[in-house]
């Protein structure tokens, strides 16, 4: 039979712990361990009876200061002293402790990326999704954060959403791409009369003084800094990411969207107005 493995395993022979639920637990040692599965030694795997399903734990820190991820997910296959444990689903922080675990073992960790982003057909949507959400929405509230700090001496804060009619009719949209390991886009989206007069604190002149040209230009270059706070947020994991010109759109209809990315929509309230910054993304 053909090998239809599409995830690298890597030996990592750490302590894992199966939790049945009739409120037994079998513990065991890792074999080797991928993005979609683990091959784990047990003993008594015979003993294990109706166990399919399981939650599991992984330990991913060193014995002096262990880092538990948690996993649900069932087990596929049993062997004569080990079993088959695939994975479903975990939260944020357990999926990017396997991650880092894996790729710390990993001669060349590219390898592991390039294996997410051409084999995400299995469930690694609903493994790296979350995870990857997480970060972007930090990225993305931790760089606005600090470029209206720094040019506008403004607090901001998020909001569930904006008001219906708080963008006005009038809209501005700027949209900037980055492509490398993980592609997408970072849009900004405002009320003009909220973008006019965030260009000309930029510019330092009087609302009046402030042209459409300048706001255009202004609005482009204000959501090109977003974007290279998140493109250093993502830098952190991934080498290479590289910001695309921005685009800017002027209207009323001026919504972006792209079936073939995922999206994380943060709303955001400052001094002078509501404003939105969204970020399109591949899965990795």
């Amino acid at each position: 039979m053909a090998n239809k493995r599409k995830h690298s395993r890597t030996a990592i022979p750490v302590d894992v712990s199966i939790h049945c639920g009739n409120g037994s637990v079998y513990r065991g040692i890792v074999r080797n361990i991928s993005m979609s599965g683990v091959n784990i030694n047990i003993i008594k795997v015979h003993d294990m009876g109706y166990c399919k399903d399981g939650l599991l734990k992984v330990r991913c820190g060193p014995k002096d200061n262990p880092m538990i991820a948690e996993f649900s997910g069932e087990i596929v296959r049993y062997e004569d002293d080990s079993l088959i444990y695939q994975l479903h689903h975990s939260d944020p922080v357990s999926f990017k402790r396997l991650k880092q675990m894996i790729l710390g073992r990993m001669e060349n960790p590219l390898d592991l990326l390039r294996e997410m982003k051409y084999n995400a057909d299995f469930s690694l949507n609903y493994l790296y999704l979350p995870a990857m959400r997480e970060s972007i929405r930090l990225f993305v509230q931790n760089s606005v954060e600090s470029v209206f700090g720094v040019y506008f001496d403004h607090s901001v804060t998020t909001v569930h959403a904006c008001p219906s009619d708080s963008l006005g009719d009038l809209r501005i949209t700027s949209l900037s791409g980055f492509n490398g390991s993980v592609f997408g886009n970072v849009i900004l989206m405002a009320g003009l009369p909220l973008a006019r007069g965030l260009i000309a604190k930029l510019l330092e002149q009087k609302n009046s003084d402030v042209d459409l040209p300048h706001i255009i230009d202004g609005f482009g270059e204000l959501c090109n800094m977003i974007a290279g706070g998140v493109q250093c947020g993502l830098a952190e994991e991934y080498e290479n990411i590289s910001l695309i010109p921005p685009v800017i759109f002027v209207g009323d209809h001026c919504n972006y969207n792209s079936a073939q990315l995922y999206s994380v929509k943060t709303h955001f309230q400052c001094n002078d107005g509501y404003f939105i910054v969204e970020c399109l993304f591949s899965v990795v």
